[in-house]
């Protein structure tokens, strides 16, 4: 182990006790997207302890430059993200330190990622004399709903001092506690939105030949759709499509005149997506006809996939391996299909995204959006922060 190396380990824990305390008192105070105001004022505030100033941007979002004070002649930035909003979920955990905000939880981690930046910055703040350039500490609102990435992007979030990479993480509930787990190329998918109306005739259920059945209609529709993904779709090519919400009727002896769907598709290739899109209408608009019923068909495009930066992708795994054993360290085969708008940043400069399991093996095994989810600090802290510095300090470091 390099000198670096020990320095990082030995500030994390002497940042441990910090880091339980902070996480603990952001858990018991969640805020949705777009209103994390007491989240961003207690940010704010923590940093300004360790002589961190920060810059509010995009509403309810911040950064801050840790300035290096190496010598060199190539000076760097690199960005380091941490979503901070919570869902509109009520807590089931019975966590002495649960959420006081009735409808709010941090059942997503984001607790975690925000004490992660804010000990991490305070680690590289104290050994800023070992790297030379920037790092730019990035606390994005609205990652659940709203996209605050794109928002602080085009507020110049990479600009001043110019971001040459950026760097994110997300915890992993169900993957092993301090294990890192990331992959080359695409990680994470594009989550979009559909939202549909089959327009039938209503009618007495007794006589349905005399009424067109938007139901029955939407039922043929749904079993069809995922013949796009077996028999349109490369196998080897990740897709869901998932049907989420459907509301129809009244009663139980009246056909409804109208079907409303609400769901998701998700895919990892831009061309696959454009597919699916046009292949979901096409599909559709062909049953309806043969109905004789209409339809109406919004497109929602939501985040785009999260694309990791190979390169990126090696540099976090040679600076991993200062820090955790060479096992703990995973690469996926295959991507995941849940969606992040830390995809925004990688479509500027070159980025990689990486999780850290939080699960130890003997707890109840909740996943992440469950009412019940929780870690424990020392599951996922202990990797979490020392990989974030490492792989910061390295890229500067890096000629």
């Amino acid at each position: 182990m390099d000198n670096i190396s020990e320095l990082i380990k030995n500030k994390y824990k002497e940042y441990e006790s910090k880091a339980i305390e902070i996480r603990r008192h952001l858990h018991q105070y969640p805020e949705a997207s777009a209103k994390e105001f007491n989240t961003q004022k207690f940010i704010i505030d923590t940093l300004n302890e360790h002589n961190i100033k920060c810059t509010k941007i995009a509403d309810t979002g911040l950064w801050a430059v840790i300035a290096g004070e190496k010598e060199s002649s190539n000076k760097k930035t690199i960005l380091i993200r941490a979503d901070i909003d919570a869902l509109q979920i009520q807590e089931e955990t019975g966590l002495d330190f649960s959420s006081k905000n009735p409808g709010l939880m941090h059942a997503c981690g984001h607790d975690g990622h925000i004490t992660n930046l804010i000990i991490s910055s305070f680690i590289l703040y104290d050994l800023r004399k070992e790297f030379s350039g920037n790092a730019k500490i990035v606390f994005q609102p609205s990652e659940e709903v709203g996209g605050g990435a794109e928002r602080m992007i085009n507020q110049g979030v990479l600009e001043n001092p110019k971001v040459d990479a950026a760097i994110g993480l997300h915890i992993s509930a169900t993957d092993d506690a301090n294990n890192l787990y990331t992959k080359y190329d695409g990680f994470w998918a594009a989550p979009d939105i559909f939202k549909i109306a089959i327009i039938g005739f209503g009618g007495h259920g007794a006589i349905p030949h005399k009424t067109i059945d938007p139901i029955n209609i939407a039922a043929q529709f749904i079993s069809s759709a995922q013949n796009i993904i077996t028999r349109r779709i490369d196998p080897a090519d990740p897709v869901v499509i998932s049907f989420c919400k459907f509301n129809s009727g009244e009663v139980f002896n009246a056909i409804p005149t109208t079907a409303l769907i609400e769901g998701t598709f998700r895919t990892v290739k831009n061309e696959t997506r454009q597919f699916v899109k046009e292949k979901l209408e096409q599909v559709l608009k062909s049953i309806c006809e043969a109905n004789d019923a209409k339809y109406t068909y919004e497109y929602i495009p939501y985040y785009p996939p999260v694309i990791n930066n190979n390169q990126m992708v090696d540099s976090l795994i040679e600076s991993a391996s200062k820090q955790i054993d060479k096992k703990d360290i995973h690469l996926l085969n295959s991507p995941l299909m849940v969606g992040d708008d830390f995809a925004y940043f990688g479509q500027h400069v070159p980025a990689v995204y990486f999780m850290i399991g939080c699960y130890d093996g003997t707890s109840e095994k909740y996943g992440l959006h469950n009412s019940k989810f929780y870690f424990k600090e020392e599951n996922f802290f202990p990797s979490a922060i020392t990989i974030t510095v490492q792989s910061a300090i390295d890229f500067l470091n890096k000629n």
